[in-house]
């Protein structure tokens, strides 16, 4: 029984002593952006972009604000036919809108499409950085501060999910 509490102890330390080996670094991804000035031009250039778009959906705004007073504002000297075809008229012009702000700034609208191909040659290269500054530091991982510690690089050999699933028993696809 000794023995075995003896071993365990030893095991539980190496554990742990493997753990404390593991080392872990922190980046802050905004503060190495902000001093890419690259990156703020592609940032100038998309602000630049986005105003312009912003601009001309307002404009479409306003005009369906302006159908939609005149429409209350008319009403009520309106035949039932003629209200109907204001209606229609007015949602014909909110769902164009819709469709376009849509097309702009939705989740895979112009906007986004242009930050992709804008600024993903940057990214690529700050994550290479960071890969390189990981694997000569012999980090485990590194964290980002500015993204609430999101993981940017872990070392594969640190990962162990397929040894807990086989030891759950399931087969590894």
């Amino acid at each position: 029984m000794r023995t075995f509490i003896l071993t365990l102890i030893v095991f539980v330390c190496s554990i742990f002593s493997l753990e404390a080996q593991t080392r872990y670094a922190f980046v802050d991804t905004d503060f190495i952006l902000d001093n890419i000035p690259e990156y703020q031009s592609v940032k100038t250039q998309l602000e630049t972009i986005s105003k312009k778009w912003q601009n001309e959906l307002d404009k479409k705004y306003s005009i369906v604000d302006s159908l939609n007073t005149k429409f209350r504002l008319d009403q009520v000297f309106l035949s039932e036919s003629m209200k109907l075809s204001r209606k229609k008229e007015i949602n014909k012009q909110k769902r164009e809108l819709k469709k376009l702000e849509d097309f702009y700034f939705g989740n895979k609208g112009e906007l986004y499409k242009k930050k992709q191909e804008l600024l993903k040659p940057i990214l690529d290269e700050v994550y290479e950085a960071i890969k390189a500054v990981a694997l000569r530091g012999n980090y485990g991982a590194i964290y980002d501060r500015a993204a609430g510690l999101n993981v940017l690089y872990f070392n594969p050999k640190l990962e162990k999910s397929k040894e807990v699933l086989s030891r759950l028993g399931y087969k590894i696809k």
